[in-house]
This record gives structure tokens, C-alpha cells and sequence, in this order.
């Protein structure tokens, strides 16, 4: 299984939270990872907001740091081109996503072919990936 993770999933991964036993476990089934290079400094952010907020004591940050490095430095990386940046501007009008989901949305159209599994906990990435037509996890709840 191919897995695209965006920040949300990330962080998932590195502070204990709703969702964390699923990643961690997508992460062990995964063959290759994949995220977009903008989600370094918005996990790094991630990370040291929940410091700032007392929820993540020192010793606990600099443990997630170093495992964010460590798997990191495990995923296979989508560069932000001017081609890549260019398909975000086209997503965010198409899909009505912020700038940081599409190009999330735009690095994980990048390796469609691959087939992989989206991982978000952003409702608003999550449908726009559907309606994209790739797979997300978690699953999105149908529409009453």
C-alpha cells in the first residue's frame, strides 16, 4: 500500500491524540510514504504549539522532535516546483481548499498513479481528495 500523509496525519504520529492507532498502523502496512515538503514546518509548528499550550513537556518535545526527523527522513518526499505550485492554485479554485490542502491535494495527484492512500484528519482535504478521486482514510461519513 502507497500512503500520502498530510500534516495532520503527521502529527498523528508523534503526539498521542484521536486517530493516532490508525496512522501508526498505516504507517506499518505502508510499502512507501509520501508527503509534500511543506508539511516539514507545519508539523514543526504542529509541534511546538502543543509545547506552547503545556500539553507537550520539554523532555516529550524534544522526543517528538526526534522521531519526526527519524520518520521524516523515511518518507519519500514531493518537492514544491513551480509546476507542482502551479496545480495548486488550479486545485484550490477547482476544490475551494485552502492553499496549504491543495498543495497537499496537488503533491498527492502528483503520485496518483501510484494509487495511494490519503491520510487526513482535515474534512475539507478529505472531500476534495474524494471528489479528486482518491481514496482517503479515514473514511468520509456518506452525506444524510
Amino acid at each position: 500500500m502507497i500512503v500520502y500523509l498530510d500534516t495532520s496525519a503527521l502529527v498523528k504520529l508523534l503526539v498521542t491524540e484521536a486517530g493516532s492507532p490508525s496512522v501508526s498502523d498505516l504507517w506499518d502496512r505502508a510499502q512507501r510514504l509520501f508527503t509534500s515538503r511543506m508539511a516539514y514546518p507545519k508539523a514543526r509548528a504542529a509541534l511546538a504549539s502543543v509545547f506552547r499550550s503545556g500539553s507537550l513537556a520539554g523532555a516529550g518535545f524534544r522526543s517528538a522532535k526526534h522521531e519526526f526527523e527519524r520518520r521524516w527522513s523515511e518518507m519519500v518526499i514531493v518537492d514544491v516546483t513551480a509546476e507542482l505550485a502551479a496545480v495548486a492554485g488550479e486545485v484550490a479554485e477547482d476544490f475551494d481548499v485552502r492553499g496549504y490542502d491543495a498543495t497537499h491535494l496537488a503533491s498527492a495527484l502528483a503520485i496518483a498513479d501510484a494509487e495511494p492512500v490519503v491520510a487526513t484528519w482535515d474534512l475539507s482535504l478529505a472531500g476534495a481528495a474524494h471528489r479528486a478521486g482518491l481514496v482517503v482514510t479515514p473514511a468520509l461519513e456518506p452525506a444524510p
